[in-house]
């Protein structure tokens, strides 16, 4: 049987998001079916691939290749690899391999949609290069066979906003990974990341960035929540991290361990997850955290109502922007935490597995081709 050869195309396996989901994507597929490269377009970081992950599952091909050799259709060892190859379906992820690709004219593409591109790129890049970001993403959305977002919600704020009808498939965790684990594990897991024993633990996992507004979450923590007992653990890095660090870190409760390998080990060892995001696809570390058995108190946006939606018992909802209430959402949990942890785990594994969403992304392929 000829096998159905789909080619994933990133910048890097730099450690994110949208590389984890492509990761869970791969990981799934019907192996009779079908056969996955992955081509990587920059030099991996020394610290934070994800690319040695990737490799028991894909043929990798690395093809250096420069932003501005891609802008510019410049990419000939990049062609080269792809006519060798000969997909039957390219995969793209990130503004500049989905607009490259695109622009080929030549294979089938899917491009999966993971943020508001007027909400991300001039956050995170500033007015000038982030509104050209948005330019070039719209461009790549528009011309390619089969673009679909990250969740519904998502695809209801392109559809409303710029009358962009986009299919959606919802991110996924991996539920083999992300598992929760006994009382007494979790004390051992504590003492061996140092974490206290007698403490209820909130974390936060993800980039420290405006658009996930954490210095709003760190604001209330220290403000209105005087509970001795309530501990704060923040895992990840970004531009900001090194200013909230100075900003908040000598607060005793407060715990900045920047990017770790291992979050899910942490997950474990806690007890509620808390994000103040004002902007998501679909988040994944919201997914990891009920995955693993935490509650979750949680901003409504769309992507979070989303999440609601599918299970309302999971956690609380805070009104974005209100201090008092996520206040009193982070307080009224304590109470209720056990049985709302154990609802967001059956939901996570029930409703968002990696595998789910991976089969659905399978028949998409197939659908192109056929």
């Amino acid at each position: 049987m000829v096998k159905i050869k789909i080619v994933f195309v990133l910048t890097s396996c730099k450690k994110t998001g949208p590389v984890q989901q492509t990761l869970n994507i791969i990981k799934n597929l019907d192996r009779n079916l079908f056969e996955p490269h992955l081509i990587t377009l920059y030099p991996e970081e020394e610290v934070g691939s994800q690319l040695q992950y990737y490799l028991p599952y894909v043929r990798h091909h690395f093809i250096p290749t420069g932003k501005l050799s891609l802008l510019t259709g410049r990419d000939k060892n990049f062609r080269k690899i792809l006519d060798e190859i000969n997909p039957d379906v390219i995969h793209s992820q990130g503004v500049f391999p989905d607009y490259a690709i695109c622009r080929m004219k030549k294979w089938k593409q899917v491009v999966t949609l993971r943020n508001y591109v007027y909400e991300d790129y001039p956050s995170k890049f500033g007015k000038i290069q982030g509104g050209f970001l948005v330019r070039l993403h719209l461009y790549a959305m528009k011309h390619t066979a089969k673009t679909v977002t990250c969740s519904e919600s998502l695809a209801k704020i392109y559809r409303d906003r710029l009358g962009l009808n986009f299919d959606f498939v919802r991110n996924g965790v991996d539920v083999e990974k992300y598992i929760a684990v006994p009382n007494e594990e979790k004390v051992r897991i504590r003492k061996e990341l140092k974490l206290p024993q007698d403490a209820f633990i909130y974390v936060y996992t993800g980039q420290m960035i405006p658009r996930k507004n954490v210095e709003f979450l760190l604001k209330v923590f220290k403000d209105r929540i005087g509970n001795d007992k309530t501990y704060l653990l923040l895992l990840g890095g970004g531009a900001l991290l090194d200013q909230l660090k100075e900003q908040y870190g000598r607060i005793s409760n407060f715990d900045f361990r920047g990017s770790v390998d291992n979050v899910n080990h942490y997950l474990k060892a806690c007890d509620i997850y808390v994000s103040t995001s004002l902007s998501e696809g679909l988040p994944n570390g919201v997914l990891e955290a009920m995955a693993t058995g935490l509650p979750v108190v949680l901003s409504d946006i769309p992507q979070h109502k989303e999440l609601f939606e599918a299970n309302n018992k999971i956690g609380y909802l805070y009104h974005q922007g209100d201090e008092t209430d996520l206040a009193n959402k982070i307080i009224e949990i304590l109470d209720k935490s056990e049985q709302m942890g154990k609802e967001a785990y059956s939901s996570a594994h029930n409703n968002f597995s990696a595998k789910k969403t991976s089969l659905i992304y399978q028949e998409i392929y197939k659908s192109l081709i056929n």
